[in-house]
């Protein structure tokens, strides 16, 4: 299992190793996501981030596509993330960052799955934060950890299911916005969006499977965060008139 850019070294976590280790929230949070212009999504998420940030599709392996929000308009910079490590309130955090410092990975046997944490993660100590065992039992902190990575993983890889789908129906894309602030123009490019003209001639059969699995209403919620492409703008004002 490949360990995503932003972890730059994990170890997976047990009881021999690591009964006293205990896991302090950070002062700064979401420092480490300060640089990320894009972040995954699941489609669960759909819901909530498409009020906040504009959802678009993104190919990773060739014809694989995932979703995911845009944070930014160059790269690099997260707008939503503020000097002090922390997410501008009452915005939407991503379970991509909320779930920082674990993953999901397996154990020694490489077969077992089991709880990774960033191993140079500045909240790790054996005097603050939640403990992560109780007497070489798994802690109750652990247990939760564990529950939300996994429920992550099986989304995410469901998430890109049916990205790739909307692929294989023609639906998807290349897409690219040009915002203009200052006299100057910024260009994002490299994803896609669901072409509204394709996806209103599906077939018949095709809308009728999109409707059974939940698609539909996730196509609508992509479509209707768009809008959001503007409110990048507005966030990159307000963060420059504060400066």
């Amino acid at each position: 299992m490949a360990k995503p850019a932003l972890y730059e070294q994990t170890i997976a976590l047990n009881p021999s190793e690591h009964a006293q280790l205990r896991v302090a929230v950070s002062a700064a949070p979401y420092a480490f996501a300060a640089d990320m212009n894009v972040m995954p999504v699941s489609y669960s998420e759909f819901n909530d981030a498409c009020h906040h940030y504009p959802i678009v599709f993104m190919e990773g392996q060739p014809g694989h596509f995932h979703p995911v929000v845009l944070l930014g308009l160059e790269p690099q910079r997260n707008l939503y993330v503020a000097p002090s490590g922390n997410w501008s309130l009452d915005e939407y955090i991503p379970a991509f960052a909320r779930r920082y410092p674990f993953m999901l990975g397996t154990a020694a046997d490489q077969q077992t799955l089991a709880l990774h944490v960033d191993a140079n993660y500045a909240g790790l100590s054996e005097s603050e934060g939640n403990a992560l065992y109780d007497n070489g039992e798994e802690s109750e902190y652990f247990q939760n950890m564990m529950a939300f990575v996994r429920t992550y993983q099986e989304e995410i890889a469901a998430s890109e299911q049916f990205g790739t789908r909307l692929h294989e129906l023609g639906l998807l894309q290349p897409q690219s916005v040009t915002i203009t602030r200052d006299g100057k123009d910024q260009n994002l490019a490299g994803f896609s969006v669901v072409d509204r003209e394709a996806y209103q001639q599906l077939a018949d059969e095709q809308v009728l499977e999109l409707f059974k699995n939940g698609a539909l209403a996730l196509i609508e919620r992509h479509l209707s965060s768009l809008g959001n492409v503007h409110r990048l703008g507005r966030q990159a004002d307000r963060l420059r008139a504060a400066n």
